[in-house]
């Protein structure tokens, strides 16, 4: 791996766009440079691959150093010059690795492990690559956003400038968890219906409401008995909180589950905390032109969908007419789990902030509720 003069002066003089990478490259480079005064020009580094500054360093250091870049720097490093771009993609799951155990999200990818690799016969690696980092960070970043569209409604609105001001104490909020179950329920989803798809005469059998229902309890079912109770009740409280709030958003005087249709297609979505971060976003108006854009846009969105499930409707429910419950996401099985382990009584979860009312997140089952 050679890196020329050319690179060097490239390094030191760096767009802005590069991202905070720079500033700690920046200074080993000069480092190296002065004690390695010899450094190929641009003209000839086509054929000479010695004595240059960061081939001296170990892999181990060259790895430390690129775990502090983040997603971005690294891509604009790779654009730099080919022989960052080789360093890069020859060490991209030792760096990718550091990352993760550095980074706010390390949490996350525990949840969502990377995908794995065969490096023989009969052995696989976990693979730590870009997409994979870019995928850990967007959805913390959702979790986040929907975090803060959580909490805004929880605390009173009048202390809107509070929340800006302590919005990362509003992490607290974040529910990777409810993510994760979401996630992997959809995913379930569409393998099962592509695989019951093969055979014929079981894709008649999915075009009936209770099949497809059953179908989507037994998936989620296959995914709550495997949860630590802790998690389950985690999961619980954080579900309670997000279709509570939805309901009052949308049907803010009684009854207020009037609008129940539009939160079970938002929860049943294919990224449903995308869609239901969309409507937040679309429900907040921060702005004013800002938020009738939003609002305009996601209520096309919506009326699109809503045109295609009714157009699918005869095929996907053989010509019934099938209303779906919000108890059938989550709810209903969880409860069943919860009971079944004898989870009734369980403590509510109080999150507080400074000079502020505690907020209760809770549910039916909870000691007090």
């Amino acid at each position: 791996m050679s890196l020329t003069r050319r690179d060097l002066q490239f390094s030191i003089n760096p767009p802005e766009s590069l991202g905070i990478a720079f500033p700690l490259l920046e200074g080993i480079f000069r480092v190296l440079a002065s004690a390695n005064p010899f450094i190929p020009s641009a003209n000839n580094d086509r054929h000479s691959f010695t004595s240059t500054y960061f081939d001296i360093l170990p892999v181990e250091l060259q790895v430390n150093i690129f775990r502090h870049c983040s997603y971005y720097d690294l891509l604009n490093l790779r654009r730099t010059s080919h022989a960052f771009k080789s360093l890069i993609d020859v060490n991209e799951s030792s760096i990718v690795r550091e990352m993760v155990e550095l980074c706010e999200f390390h949490e996350l990818s525990k949840l969502f492990p990377p995908p794995k690799q065969k490096v023989a016969p009969d052995r696989m690696r976990a693979f730590y690559s870009l997409k994979y980092i870019y995928f850990l960070s967007t959805s913390h970043t959702l979790c986040s956003e929907l975090a803060y569209h959580l909490a805004e409604r929880a605390i009173n609105p009048t202390l809107e400038t509070f929340l800006r001001r302590e919005r990362k104490e509003l992490t607290l909020f974040n529910r990777y968890y409810v993510y994760y179950f979401l996630y992997f329920t959809h995913l379930r989803l569409d393998s099962a219906r592509a695989t019951l798809a093969l055979d014929y005469t079981s894709h008649l059998l999915l075009t009936e409401p209770t099949t497809l229902l059953t179908t989507y309890l037994n998936i989620q079912r296959e995914i709550i008995t495997t949860l630590p109770s802790s998690v389950l009740i985690t999961i619980h409280h954080g579900m309670t909180f997000l279709v509570n709030t939805m309901r009052l958003s949308l049907s803010p005087e009684p009854p207020h589950n009037h609008n129940d249709v539009l939160v079970c297609s938002l929860l049943r979505s294919h990224m449903a905390l995308n869609r239901i971060h969309e409507y937040f976003l679309a429900d907040s108006g921060t702005t004013r032109n800002g938020g009738r854009n939003l609002r305009k846009a996601f209520m096309e969105k919506m009326q699109r969908e809503k045109e295609v499930a009714e157009l699918r409707s005869p095929i996907s429910f053989g010509g019934q007419d099938y209303q779906p419950k919000v108890k059938e996401t989550w709810f209903q099985v969880a409860k069943e789990e919860m009971e079944r382990r004898r989870l009734a009584g369980h403590q509510p979860e109080l999150y507080t902030f400074r000079g502020l009312p505690s907020v209760r997140l809770g549910c039916q089952l909870c000691r007090d509720g």
